[in-house]
């Protein structure tokens, strides 16, 4: 079963970016190579904190990697992949 923790475990970098005071930009590489972007905004720029608006990019990336993981997961699946592969999304 594929959890955030499963993806988490997959993740060799972050890259965090600002824009103004009130968008945050995290930039997710995979083991595998595949990358994604996730983002998060403040609707109050005078309440704009860095740490959170990584922590709510982290968990957009991460969401956003949901749908891939779980294609990965199913095709292993179907196709009978060596089982070493299919353990990693347990």
């Amino acid at each position: 079963m594929i959890t955030e923790e499963t993806i988490k475990k997959e993740i060799v970098s972050e890259e965090y970016q600002f824009f103004g005071n009130r968008t945050t930009i995290c930039h997710v590489k995979f083991k595998n190579g595949f990358e994604v972007l996730g983002k998060a905004i403040t609707q109050d720029p005078s309440n704009f904190n860095a740490e959170i608006g990584e922590k709510w990019a982290l968990k957009d990336a991460i969401d956003q990697a949901f749908p891939a993981f779980i294609f990965l997961q199913d095709e292993t699946n179907y196709r009978g992949w060596p089982e070493e592969l299919s353990k990693r999304f347990q």
